[in-house]
Protein backbone atom coordinates (compact mmCIF):
# COMPACT_ATOMS: atom_id res chain seq x y z
CA UNK A 1 0.00 0.00 0.00
CA UNK A 2 1.24 3.43 -0.84
CA UNK A 3 1.90 5.79 2.00
CA UNK A 4 1.22 9.53 1.69
CA UNK A 5 4.06 11.73 2.91
CA UNK A 6 4.47 15.49 2.92
CA UNK A 7 8.22 15.85 3.15
CA UNK A 8 10.59 17.18 0.54
CA UNK A 9 13.13 14.86 -1.06
CA UNK A 10 15.84 16.33 1.12
CA UNK A 11 13.93 15.41 4.28
CA UNK A 12 13.32 11.92 2.94
CA UNK A 13 17.06 11.36 2.73
CA UNK A 14 17.18 11.50 6.52
CA UNK A 15 14.97 8.42 6.76
CA UNK A 16 17.52 6.15 5.12
CA UNK A 17 20.95 7.55 5.83
CA UNK A 18 21.94 4.91 8.40
CA UNK A 19 23.26 1.48 7.63
CA UNK A 20 22.56 -1.57 9.73
CA UNK A 21 26.06 -1.24 11.16
CA UNK A 22 25.03 2.12 12.66
CA UNK A 23 27.66 3.90 10.55
CA UNK A 24 26.19 6.76 8.54
CA UNK A 25 26.02 6.00 4.83
CA UNK A 26 24.05 7.70 2.07
CA UNK A 27 21.36 5.81 0.21
CA UNK A 28 19.59 6.44 -3.09
CA UNK A 29 16.32 8.06 -4.08
CA UNK A 30 14.42 7.55 -7.35
CA UNK A 31 11.83 10.21 -8.19
CA UNK A 32 9.13 9.27 -10.69
CA UNK A 33 7.34 12.02 -12.65
CA UNK A 34 4.20 10.80 -14.43
CA UNK A 35 3.21 12.42 -17.73
CA UNK A 36 0.51 11.71 -20.28
CA UNK A 37 2.84 9.89 -22.70
CA UNK A 38 5.97 9.17 -20.68
CA UNK A 39 7.38 8.64 -17.21
CA UNK A 40 10.60 10.29 -16.08
CA UNK A 41 12.83 8.57 -13.53
CA UNK A 42 15.34 10.77 -11.71
CA UNK A 43 18.00 8.78 -9.87
CA UNK A 44 19.90 10.39 -7.00
CA UNK A 45 22.80 8.03 -6.23
CA UNK A 46 25.76 8.65 -3.88
CA UNK A 47 28.99 8.52 -5.89
CA UNK A 48 30.85 6.79 -3.05
CA UNK A 49 28.49 3.79 -3.31
CA UNK A 50 28.31 3.95 -7.08
CA UNK A 51 32.05 3.39 -7.38
CA UNK A 52 31.74 0.04 -5.58
CA UNK A 53 28.96 -1.07 -7.93
CA UNK A 54 30.91 -0.01 -11.04
CA UNK A 55 34.03 -1.84 -9.83
CA UNK A 56 31.99 -5.06 -9.49
CA UNK A 57 31.35 -4.88 -13.25
CA UNK A 58 34.96 -4.11 -14.10
CA UNK A 59 34.58 -0.34 -14.37
CA UNK A 60 37.23 1.16 -12.13
CA UNK A 61 36.76 4.84 -11.34
CA UNK A 62 38.58 6.88 -8.70
CA UNK A 63 35.91 9.55 -9.12
CA UNK A 64 32.62 9.79 -10.94
CA UNK A 65 32.26 12.08 -13.95
CA UNK A 66 28.73 13.04 -14.93
CA UNK A 67 29.18 12.66 -18.70
CA UNK A 68 31.00 9.30 -18.49
CA UNK A 69 29.47 6.97 -21.16
CA UNK A 70 30.21 3.94 -19.00
CA UNK A 71 28.07 5.38 -16.20
CA UNK A 72 25.20 6.04 -18.64
CA UNK A 73 25.37 2.47 -19.94
CA UNK A 74 25.44 1.09 -16.39
CA UNK A 75 22.28 2.97 -15.43
CA UNK A 76 20.49 1.80 -18.60
CA UNK A 77 21.25 -1.83 -17.70
CA UNK A 78 20.00 -1.51 -14.11
CA UNK A 79 16.86 0.62 -14.50
CA UNK A 80 13.86 -0.43 -16.61
CA UNK A 81 10.08 -0.13 -16.87
CA UNK A 82 8.01 -3.10 -18.04
CA UNK A 83 4.38 -3.12 -19.19
CA UNK A 84 1.97 -5.60 -17.51
CA UNK A 85 2.17 -7.75 -20.66
CA UNK A 86 5.92 -8.05 -20.18
CA UNK A 87 6.93 -5.61 -22.95
CA UNK A 88 9.89 -3.40 -22.14
CA UNK A 89 9.42 0.36 -22.26
CA UNK A 90 11.77 2.45 -24.40
CA UNK A 91 14.21 4.43 -22.23
CA UNK A 92 16.44 7.35 -23.12
CA UNK A 93 18.85 9.38 -20.97
CA UNK A 94 17.94 13.04 -20.42
CA UNK A 95 20.59 14.57 -18.18
CA UNK A 96 23.28 13.80 -15.64
CA UNK A 97 25.09 16.05 -13.17
CA UNK A 98 26.82 15.96 -9.80
CA UNK A 99 25.36 17.64 -6.72
CA UNK A 100 26.43 17.91 -3.09
CA UNK A 101 23.68 17.11 -0.59
CA UNK A 102 24.00 16.75 3.19
CA UNK A 103 27.78 16.48 3.01
CA UNK A 104 27.84 13.79 0.32
CA UNK A 105 28.32 13.90 -3.45
CA UNK A 106 25.48 12.48 -5.56
CA UNK A 107 25.01 11.69 -9.22
CA UNK A 108 21.63 12.99 -10.40
CA UNK A 109 20.60 11.21 -13.60
CA UNK A 110 17.25 11.51 -15.41
CA UNK A 111 15.85 8.98 -17.89
CA UNK A 112 12.63 9.20 -19.91
CA UNK A 113 10.59 6.04 -20.52
CA UNK A 114 7.86 5.78 -23.18
CA UNK A 115 5.32 2.92 -22.96
CA UNK A 116 4.74 0.53 -25.88
CA UNK A 117 1.63 0.83 -28.04
CA UNK A 118 -1.69 0.22 -26.29
CA UNK A 119 -0.05 0.67 -22.88
CA UNK A 120 -0.68 3.41 -20.34
CA UNK A 121 1.59 5.40 -18.09
CA UNK A 122 -0.67 4.64 -15.13
CA UNK A 123 0.46 1.04 -14.60
CA UNK A 124 3.82 -0.72 -15.00
CA UNK A 125 6.48 -2.74 -13.20
CA UNK A 126 9.49 -0.71 -12.09
CA UNK A 127 12.76 -2.67 -12.13
CA UNK A 128 15.87 -1.16 -10.54
CA UNK A 129 18.95 -2.40 -8.73
CA UNK A 130 21.75 0.15 -9.24
CA UNK A 131 24.24 -0.18 -6.38
CA UNK A 132 21.98 -2.64 -4.49
CA UNK A 133 23.16 -5.57 -6.62
CA UNK A 134 26.62 -5.11 -5.08
CA UNK A 135 26.12 -3.14 -1.84
CA UNK A 136 23.60 -5.41 -0.16
CA UNK A 137 22.55 -3.06 2.66
CA UNK A 138 21.93 -0.12 0.32
CA UNK A 139 18.35 1.12 -0.14
CA UNK A 140 16.54 2.57 -3.15
CA UNK A 141 13.64 4.77 -2.10
CA UNK A 142 11.08 5.04 -4.92
CA UNK A 143 8.88 8.16 -4.80
CA UNK A 144 6.05 9.50 -6.95
CA UNK A 145 7.16 13.12 -7.12
CA UNK A 146 4.68 14.58 -9.62
CA UNK A 147 1.53 13.35 -11.32
CA UNK A 148 -0.66 16.13 -12.71
CA UNK A 149 -3.50 13.84 -13.83
CA UNK A 150 -3.48 12.24 -10.40
CA UNK A 151 -3.54 15.57 -8.56
CA UNK A 152 0.06 15.37 -7.36
CA UNK A 153 1.75 18.74 -7.91
CA UNK A 154 4.28 20.75 -5.96
CA UNK A 155 6.49 19.46 -3.18
CA UNK A 156 4.16 16.77 -1.81
CA UNK A 157 5.68 13.43 -2.85
CA UNK A 158 4.12 10.02 -2.31
CA UNK A 159 6.24 7.12 -1.13
CA UNK A 160 5.80 4.12 -3.41
CA UNK A 161 8.21 1.72 -1.70
CA UNK A 162 11.79 0.57 -1.03
CA UNK A 163 14.08 -1.73 -2.98
CA UNK A 164 16.92 -3.65 -1.32
CA UNK A 165 18.75 -6.79 -2.38
CA UNK A 166 17.45 -9.25 -3.44
CA UNK A 167 14.28 -7.36 -4.35
CA UNK A 168 14.47 -5.35 -7.56
CA UNK A 169 10.85 -4.92 -8.69
CA UNK A 170 7.93 -2.73 -7.64
CA UNK A 171 4.47 -2.75 -9.21
CA UNK A 172 3.32 0.82 -9.76
CA UNK A 173 -0.39 1.47 -10.21
CA UNK A 174 -1.70 5.04 -10.39
CA UNK A 175 -5.42 5.75 -10.20
CA UNK A 176 -7.03 7.11 -13.33
CA UNK A 177 -6.79 10.88 -13.34
CA UNK A 178 -7.95 13.92 -15.28
CA UNK A 179 -6.81 17.41 -16.17
CA UNK A 180 -9.48 18.85 -13.88
CA UNK A 181 -8.06 16.99 -10.90
CA UNK A 182 -4.60 18.34 -11.61
CA UNK A 183 -5.90 21.90 -12.05
CA UNK A 184 -7.78 21.75 -8.74
CA UNK A 185 -4.69 20.44 -6.99
CA UNK A 186 -2.57 23.24 -8.46
CA UNK A 187 -5.19 25.85 -7.47
CA UNK A 188 -5.28 24.51 -3.90
CA UNK A 189 -1.48 24.54 -3.78
CA UNK A 190 -1.47 28.21 -4.80
CA UNK A 191 -3.98 29.11 -2.09
CA UNK A 192 -2.01 27.13 0.49
CA UNK A 193 1.28 28.72 -0.50
CA UNK A 194 0.07 32.32 -0.25
CA UNK A 195 -1.90 31.53 2.93
CA UNK A 196 1.18 30.12 4.63
CA UNK A 197 3.47 32.78 3.18
CA UNK A 198 2.95 35.74 5.50
CA UNK A 199 5.95 37.54 4.00
CA UNK A 200 4.30 37.78 0.55
CA UNK A 201 1.09 39.30 1.88
CA UNK A 202 2.83 41.49 4.43
CA UNK A 203 4.86 43.11 1.66
CA UNK A 204 1.80 43.89 -0.41
CA UNK A 205 -0.40 45.08 2.47
CA UNK A 206 2.31 47.32 3.91
CA UNK A 207 2.89 48.84 0.48
CA UNK A 208 -0.84 49.62 0.29
CA UNK A 209 -0.98 51.44 3.64
CA UNK A 210 -0.07 54.93 2.32
CA UNK A 211 -2.10 54.58 -0.89
CA UNK A 212 -4.65 57.14 0.34
CA UNK A 213 -2.02 59.77 1.18
CA UNK A 214 0.04 62.35 -0.69
CA UNK A 215 3.66 62.98 0.27
CA UNK A 216 5.10 66.43 0.84
CA UNK A 217 8.45 67.57 2.23
CA UNK A 218 9.45 64.04 3.19
CA UNK A 219 6.25 63.23 5.10
CA UNK A 220 2.76 61.94 4.48
CA UNK A 221 0.70 65.15 4.63
CA UNK A 222 -2.47 65.25 2.52
CA UNK A 223 -5.18 62.70 1.88
CA UNK A 224 -6.55 61.47 -1.44
CA UNK A 225 -10.19 61.01 -2.24
CA UNK A 226 -11.77 57.51 -2.27
CA UNK A 227 -11.82 57.26 -6.08
CA UNK A 228 -8.17 58.25 -6.47
CA UNK A 229 -7.23 55.86 -3.66
CA UNK A 230 -9.00 52.92 -5.31
CA UNK A 231 -7.27 53.65 -8.62
CA UNK A 232 -3.93 53.72 -6.85
CA UNK A 233 -4.68 50.45 -5.02
CA UNK A 234 -5.60 48.80 -8.33
CA UNK A 235 -2.34 49.96 -9.90
CA UNK A 236 -0.18 48.61 -7.07
CA UNK A 237 -1.94 45.24 -6.91
CA UNK A 238 -1.90 44.86 -10.70
CA UNK A 239 1.83 45.64 -10.90
CA UNK A 240 2.61 43.06 -8.20
CA UNK A 241 0.43 40.50 -9.98
CA UNK A 242 2.14 41.06 -13.34
CA UNK A 243 5.60 40.92 -11.76
CA UNK A 244 5.21 37.67 -9.90
CA UNK A 245 3.17 36.06 -12.71
CA UNK A 246 5.88 36.71 -15.30
CA UNK A 247 8.61 35.34 -13.04
CA UNK A 248 6.48 32.32 -12.11
CA UNK A 249 5.68 31.41 -15.73
CA UNK A 250 9.25 31.79 -16.95
CA UNK A 251 10.87 29.95 -14.02
CA UNK A 252 8.32 27.13 -13.79
CA UNK A 253 8.09 26.52 -17.53
CA UNK A 254 11.88 26.42 -17.96
CA UNK A 255 12.59 24.55 -14.74
CA UNK A 256 14.99 27.31 -13.71
CA UNK A 257 15.29 27.80 -9.96
CA UNK A 258 17.28 30.37 -8.01
CA UNK A 259 18.98 29.57 -4.71
CA UNK A 260 16.36 29.60 -1.97
CA UNK A 261 18.38 31.70 0.47
CA UNK A 262 18.94 34.51 -2.02
CA UNK A 263 15.28 34.73 -3.05
CA UNK A 264 13.97 34.56 0.51
CA UNK A 265 16.43 37.25 1.60
CA UNK A 266 15.23 39.58 -1.17
CA UNK A 267 11.63 38.98 -0.10
CA UNK A 268 12.49 39.96 3.48
CA UNK A 269 14.17 43.11 2.14
CA UNK A 270 11.03 43.95 0.16
CA UNK A 271 8.93 43.75 3.33
CA UNK A 272 11.39 46.03 5.14
CA UNK A 273 11.37 48.57 2.28
CA UNK A 274 7.58 48.72 2.19
CA UNK A 275 7.46 49.12 5.99
CA UNK A 276 9.88 52.08 5.92
CA UNK A 277 7.88 53.63 3.08
CA UNK A 278 4.64 53.27 5.03
CA UNK A 279 6.23 55.13 7.95
CA UNK A 280 7.83 57.87 5.85
CA UNK A 281 7.78 58.20 2.04
CA UNK A 282 10.98 57.03 0.34
CA UNK A 283 9.58 56.36 -3.15
CA UNK A 284 6.28 58.34 -3.29
CA UNK A 285 4.33 57.93 -6.51
CA UNK A 286 6.41 54.94 -7.58
CA UNK A 287 4.73 52.26 -5.47
CA UNK A 288 3.49 50.40 -8.56
CA UNK A 289 7.03 50.24 -10.00
CA UNK A 290 8.41 48.92 -6.72
CA UNK A 291 5.57 46.38 -6.47
CA UNK A 292 6.31 45.09 -9.96
CA UNK A 293 10.08 44.88 -9.40
CA UNK A 294 9.82 43.04 -6.09
CA UNK A 295 7.02 40.95 -7.57
CA UNK A 296 9.65 39.29 -9.77
CA UNK A 297 11.45 38.07 -6.64
CA UNK A 298 8.21 36.78 -5.12
CA UNK A 299 7.41 34.98 -8.39
CA UNK A 300 10.71 33.10 -8.25
CA UNK A 301 9.78 31.89 -4.77
CA UNK A 302 6.37 30.80 -6.06
CA UNK A 303 8.09 28.81 -8.82
CA UNK A 304 10.17 26.92 -6.25
CA UNK A 305 6.98 25.85 -4.49
CA UNK A 306 5.42 24.62 -7.74
CA UNK A 307 8.51 22.66 -8.84
CA UNK A 308 9.16 22.19 -12.55
CA UNK A 309 9.16 18.40 -12.66
CA UNK A 310 6.12 17.69 -14.85
CA UNK A 311 7.38 15.99 -18.06
CA UNK A 312 4.41 17.00 -20.24
CA UNK A 313 4.24 20.67 -21.45
CA UNK A 314 0.42 20.65 -21.36
CA UNK A 315 0.45 19.52 -17.72
CA UNK A 316 3.06 22.17 -16.91
CA UNK A 317 0.89 24.91 -18.42
CA UNK A 318 -2.20 23.73 -16.54
CA UNK A 319 -0.29 23.54 -13.25
CA UNK A 320 1.12 27.06 -13.69
CA UNK A 321 -2.31 28.49 -14.52
CA UNK A 322 -4.07 26.80 -11.61
CA UNK A 323 -1.31 27.67 -9.14
CA UNK A 324 -1.27 31.32 -10.19
CA UNK A 325 -5.06 31.62 -10.03
CA UNK A 326 -5.01 30.18 -6.52
CA UNK A 327 -2.48 32.79 -5.48
CA UNK A 328 -4.47 35.63 -7.06
CA UNK A 329 -7.82 34.62 -5.56
CA UNK A 330 -6.52 34.41 -2.00
CA UNK A 331 -4.45 37.54 -2.46
CA UNK A 332 -7.49 39.46 -3.72
CA UNK A 333 -9.53 38.42 -0.68
CA UNK A 334 -6.86 39.83 1.61
CA UNK A 335 -6.60 43.06 -0.40
CA UNK A 336 -10.38 43.54 -0.34
CA UNK A 337 -10.33 43.10 3.43
CA UNK A 338 -7.68 45.81 3.70
CA UNK A 339 -9.48 48.43 1.58
CA UNK A 340 -11.62 49.85 4.44
CA UNK A 341 -8.62 50.73 6.59
CA UNK A 342 -6.49 51.95 3.68
CA UNK A 343 -9.16 54.43 2.57
CA UNK A 344 -9.78 55.68 6.11
CA UNK A 345 -6.13 56.18 7.07
CA UNK A 346 -5.23 59.84 7.47
CA UNK A 347 -1.69 61.26 7.53
CA UNK A 348 -2.02 62.32 11.19
CA UNK A 349 -4.10 61.65 14.26
CA UNK A 350 -5.62 58.23 14.85
CA UNK A 351 -5.06 57.13 11.23
CA UNK A 352 -1.40 58.10 11.36
CA UNK A 353 -0.89 56.17 14.58
CA UNK A 354 -2.55 53.06 13.11
CA UNK A 355 -0.41 53.27 9.98
CA UNK A 356 2.83 53.63 11.95
CA UNK A 357 1.85 50.73 14.22
CA UNK A 358 1.27 48.41 11.26
CA UNK A 359 4.47 49.61 9.60
CA UNK A 360 6.45 48.93 12.78
CA UNK A 361 5.03 45.40 12.98
CA UNK A 362 6.05 44.72 9.37
CA UNK A 363 9.55 46.13 9.97
CA UNK A 364 10.14 43.94 13.03
CA UNK A 365 8.95 40.86 11.13
CA UNK A 366 11.20 41.73 8.17
CA UNK A 367 14.26 42.16 10.41
CA UNK A 368 13.58 38.77 11.97
CA UNK A 369 13.34 37.12 8.56
CA UNK A 370 16.49 38.89 7.36
CA UNK A 371 18.52 37.66 10.32
CA UNK A 372 17.33 34.11 9.76
CA UNK A 373 17.69 33.96 5.97
CA UNK A 374 20.75 36.09 5.25
CA UNK A 375 22.79 35.31 8.37
CA UNK A 376 21.40 31.83 9.05
CA UNK A 377 20.60 32.96 12.58
CA UNK A 378 17.20 31.75 13.84
CA UNK A 379 15.67 34.17 16.33
CA UNK A 380 12.52 34.36 18.46
CA UNK A 381 10.79 36.63 15.95
CA UNK A 382 11.28 34.37 12.93
CA UNK A 383 10.57 31.29 15.02
CA UNK A 384 7.26 32.69 16.26
CA UNK A 385 6.25 33.79 12.76
CA UNK A 386 7.21 30.44 11.29
CA UNK A 387 5.30 28.54 13.98
CA UNK A 388 2.08 30.44 13.32
CA UNK A 389 2.42 31.13 9.60
CA UNK A 390 -1.12 30.24 8.64
CA UNK A 391 -2.66 31.94 11.64
CA UNK A 392 -0.42 34.97 11.04
CA UNK A 393 -1.82 35.44 7.55
CA UNK A 394 -5.39 35.10 8.71
CA UNK A 395 -4.63 37.39 11.63
CA UNK A 396 -3.31 40.03 9.23
CA UNK A 397 -6.46 39.81 7.13
CA UNK A 398 -8.79 39.88 10.13
CA UNK A 399 -6.87 42.70 11.80
CA UNK A 400 -6.97 44.82 8.63
CA UNK A 401 -10.71 44.29 8.25
CA UNK A 402 -11.53 44.96 11.91
CA UNK A 403 -9.22 47.98 12.04
CA UNK A 404 -10.77 49.36 8.86
CA UNK A 405 -14.27 49.06 10.25
CA UNK A 406 -13.13 50.58 13.55
CA UNK A 407 -11.47 53.54 11.86
CA UNK A 408 -14.50 54.04 9.64
CA UNK A 409 -16.84 53.98 12.63
CA UNK A 410 -14.63 56.33 14.61
CA UNK A 411 -14.45 58.78 11.71
CA UNK A 412 -18.24 58.80 11.39
CA UNK A 413 -18.66 59.31 15.15
CA UNK A 414 -16.23 62.22 15.15
CA UNK A 415 -17.99 63.77 12.16
CA UNK A 416 -21.30 63.62 13.94
CA UNK A 417 -19.85 65.14 17.08
CA UNK A 418 -18.30 67.98 15.05
CA UNK A 419 -21.29 68.66 12.84
CA UNK A 420 -23.97 67.75 15.34
CA UNK A 421 -26.18 65.78 12.94
CA UNK A 422 -25.92 62.83 10.57
CA UNK A 423 -26.66 65.04 7.58
CA UNK A 424 -25.97 68.63 6.57
CA UNK A 425 -28.73 70.92 7.93
CA UNK A 426 -30.79 73.14 5.67
CA UNK A 427 -30.02 76.86 5.77
CA UNK A 428 -32.50 78.79 7.92
CA UNK A 429 -34.73 81.47 6.43
CA UNK A 430 -33.46 84.81 7.77
CA UNK A 431 -35.99 87.58 8.32
CA UNK A 432 -35.26 91.31 8.26
CA UNK A 433 -34.42 92.72 11.66
CA UNK A 434 -33.30 89.35 13.13
CA UNK A 435 -31.42 90.03 16.38
CA UNK A 436 -27.68 89.39 15.96
CA UNK A 437 -27.67 87.00 18.94
CA UNK A 438 -29.55 84.49 16.75
CA UNK A 439 -26.68 84.47 14.30
CA UNK A 440 -24.40 82.42 16.56
CA UNK A 441 -26.27 79.17 15.96
CA UNK A 442 -28.44 77.55 13.35
CA UNK A 443 -31.18 75.11 14.18
CA UNK A 444 -31.02 71.85 12.21
CA UNK A 445 -34.19 70.01 11.13
CA UNK A 446 -33.47 67.43 13.84
CA UNK A 447 -33.63 70.14 16.49
CA UNK A 448 -29.92 69.85 17.35
CA UNK A 449 -28.04 73.12 17.65
CA UNK A 450 -24.62 73.35 16.07
CA UNK A 451 -22.09 76.16 15.52
CA UNK A 452 -21.61 77.84 12.16
CA UNK A 453 -18.49 79.24 10.57
CA UNK A 454 -17.54 82.80 9.51
CA UNK A 455 -18.70 82.21 5.93
CA UNK A 456 -22.21 81.40 7.09
CA UNK A 457 -22.30 84.53 9.28
CA UNK A 458 -21.18 86.75 6.41
CA UNK A 459 -23.77 85.25 4.12
CA UNK A 460 -26.48 85.77 6.74
CA UNK A 461 -25.49 89.42 7.22
CA UNK A 462 -25.71 89.94 3.47
CA UNK A 463 -29.21 88.43 3.37
CA UNK A 464 -30.30 90.61 6.28
CA UNK A 465 -29.02 93.78 4.59
CA UNK A 466 -30.83 92.96 1.40
CA UNK A 467 -34.08 92.26 3.30
CA UNK A 468 -33.77 95.54 5.25
CA UNK A 469 -33.21 97.45 2.01
CA UNK A 470 -36.35 95.97 0.48
CA UNK A 471 -38.42 96.86 3.59
CA UNK A 472 -37.39 100.51 3.22
CA UNK A 473 -38.33 100.53 -0.45
CA UNK A 474 -34.84 101.50 -1.57
CA UNK A 475 -32.75 100.48 -4.60
CA UNK A 476 -31.57 97.00 -3.57
CA UNK A 477 -29.46 96.12 -6.58
CA UNK A 478 -26.19 96.64 -4.73
CA UNK A 479 -23.92 93.71 -4.23
CA UNK A 480 -24.03 91.21 -1.41
CA UNK A 481 -20.73 92.64 -0.06
CA UNK A 482 -22.28 96.11 0.21
CA UNK A 483 -25.24 94.89 2.29
CA UNK A 484 -22.97 92.72 4.44
CA UNK A 485 -20.72 95.68 5.20
CA UNK A 486 -23.69 97.86 6.17
CA UNK A 487 -25.17 95.19 8.43
CA UNK A 488 -21.79 94.52 10.03
CA UNK A 489 -21.57 98.18 11.04
CA UNK A 490 -25.17 98.21 12.32
CA UNK A 491 -25.04 94.82 14.07
CA UNK A 492 -21.47 93.82 14.98
CA UNK A 493 -21.41 89.96 15.06
CA UNK A 494 -20.59 88.33 18.39
CA UNK A 495 -17.32 86.50 18.98
CA UNK A 496 -17.62 82.95 17.69
CA UNK A 497 -15.56 80.39 19.65
CA UNK A 498 -15.54 77.94 16.71
CA UNK A 499 -13.76 80.17 14.15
Amino acid sequence: MRQRCHWSSFALFALVTMRATAHPAPNSVINLDFGRNSVRAELVIPTSELRYALAAEGIERSSIVADDPAVAAYLSRHVALVAPAGVLWHGAPVSRYLQALAGHEYLVAALDFAPPAASTTRRFVFQADPVTHEVRNHYLMVIARSDYLGGLVGDQPELIGFLQYPSRELEVVRAGGSSGRGFRAAFALGVEHIATGADHLLFLLTLLLPAAMVAGEGRWRARRGPKATLIRLLGIVSAFTVGHSVALVVAAASGWQVAARGVETLIALSVLASAVHAWRPIFPGREAVVAGAFGLCHGLAFARALSGHLPDPVDTAGAILGFNLGIECFQMLIVLASIPIVIQLAPAGFGGAARRLLAAFAAVAALGWLAERALDAPNPISTALGFATMSTTLFIASAMLVAGLAVSGLSEWRRRIRVGAPSQPARPQIQAGLPPQRLQRHVAPSGILHPVDRGSVDLTLGWMGHAACQSRGGNCGESYEYHRANMSREFPPPAFPYF
